[in-house]
């Protein structure tokens, strides 16, 4: 597995840095050799943040903590991501270390079937529009062609900080 460490305004001492950089590797045993782990260390006001992202093959790990220091807030990024992989880990065995995972047993979470399908035409809106119409709908995302972006498919959707994210695909 690689290893980038990325600072965003502030100073993180070494010694935390590699620290943290050897919780990670730890991690490795689920991951095959061409897995790239970014660790972002950053400032809120009082507390100090740790996030880590994870891409292997195509998945995607990320897991975000604030903690009083940059360990705990690197040890809680751990944790979530561990616990990412083990809630989903009989899907997740045939696209990273199987042998990580021991014996296979039956997966008891709830299987990622859709219980209910839904065709709808999608239309040419702007973000502002498109953000509109879902609130009328009352639905936390929806789905558009962003005529400010070439028609590109694209969905807005609502954030916990209680703001409005956008996702354009190409």
């Amino acid at each position: 597995m690689t290893i980038k460490t990325i600072q965003i305004k502030c100073d993180v001492p070494q010694a935390e840095i590699d620290l943290a950089e050897k919780k990670v590797a730890k991690l490795d045993k689920f991951f095959r050799e061409d897995t790239t782990c970014e660790i972002r260390f950053s400032l809120s006001r009082v507390r100090k943040i740790a996030e880590i992202t994870l891409l292997s093959s195509s998945l995607v790990f990320r897991a975000e903590t604030e903690a009083s220091d940059f360990i705990s807030a690197a040890e809680g990024a751990i944790e979530g991501i561990e616990r990412q992989i083990r809630k989903n880990k009989t899907r997740l065995a045939k696209r990273l270390r199987s042998e990580a995972f021991g014996k296979a047993t039956p997966d008891t979470e709830s299987s990622y079937i859709p219980v209910r399908r839904k065709r709808f035409p999608i239309e040419a809106l702007t973000v502002e529009d498109a953000v509109m119409q879902m609130e009328l709908l009352g639905h936390s995302f929806f789905l558009f062609k962003n005529s400010e972006d070439g028609n590109l498919p694209s969905v807005v959707y609502k954030r916990d900080d209680g703001g409005y994210g956008l996702i354009i695909g190409e």
